[in-house]
């Protein structure tokens, strides 16, 4: 493991360890967040006209993650759409959970263990959505945390 490597070990660890210690905050309290999908977020980039918007309700005391999804203009049938993770903009990684279904518009819900919740809660949550053209993503959205007016911290 090179310098980079455990830099960057070490800083996901410090992250993760920030945003547990945060969790009980949050606790029974509803979170917001957000994530707008496009080509351009891919890693790497795909020139495509495809986007679309995910948004997400958390609450934290049931561990009881919601979404509502929609997409439009991709290049043809969405064959995945999944919630990935640990990573940051421009970077990669394996699926945290699948979304099902695909076809937009959709919905769903689901638990999330102690160790998905910190990640949410660092941002280190995205969603990418796949087709036959782009079976590694066709359009991605990093997961962020988003303020709705008259809700509390």
């Amino acid at each position: 493991m090179g310098f980079i490597d455990a830099s960057r070990g070490v800083y996901l660890a410090a992250v993760v360890s920030l945003a547990l210690a945060g969790c009980g905050a949050t606790h029974g309290r509803v979170q917001s967040f957000q994530a707008v999908l496009s080509g351009s977020s891919e890693v790497p980039p795909v020139a495509v006209p495809g986007y679309g918007l995910l948004n997400l309700s958390y609450d934290a005391g049931a561990k009881q993650l919601s979404w509502t999804g929609t997409y439009r203009a991709l290049t043809g049938e969405a064959t995945s759409v999944e919630i990935r993770g640990a990573a940051g903009p421009g970077e990669v990684a394996g699926i945290q959970f699948p979304i099902s279904p695909v076809r937009s518009p959709f919905r769903g819900s689901t638990k999330i263990s102690g160790a998905q919740d910190a990640l949410l809660a660092a941002g280190l949550l995205y969603v990418t959505i796949a087709t036959k053209a782009h079976p590694s993503g066709e359009i991605r959205g990093q997961i962020v945390r988003v303020q709705i007016p008259g809700q509390t911290e």
